[in-house]
């Protein structure tokens, strides 16, 4: 689910996305969708079974969410100035 993201810090930065975006109108992914990203989750980064079944949500609607969304002068994608390690200002990616 999450081969995009390169690295752990792209996967923090991403869950930090989804939290910002679960006020607003967007799908919340399925119970299924969850367990499968903490699964993958506690492999990535902790490896001891201790990621948050919300945290894992959030994962999931940041990565959707970054997936799809362009920033609106370069047109490069969310996750993949993510991926670069670039400074993210949600406002500039429609």
């Amino acid at each position: 689910m999450f081969t995009k993201v390169l690295n752990e810090k792209g996967l923090r930065k991403i869950a930090e996305i989804g939290k910002r975006l679960s006020g607003t109108s967007i799908e919340i992914p399925l119970i299924l969708e969850q367990v499968e990203a903490k699964e993958e989750l506690d492999e990535r980064l902790t490896g001891k079974g201790s990621v948050q079944y919300d945290y894992a949500k959030f994962t999931v609607i940041g990565l959707r969410f970054s997936e799809v969304k362009r920033h609106y002068v370069t047109s490069s994608l969310l996750i993949d100035d993510i991926n670069r390690g670039k400074r993210i200002v949600l406002n500039n990616y429609r």
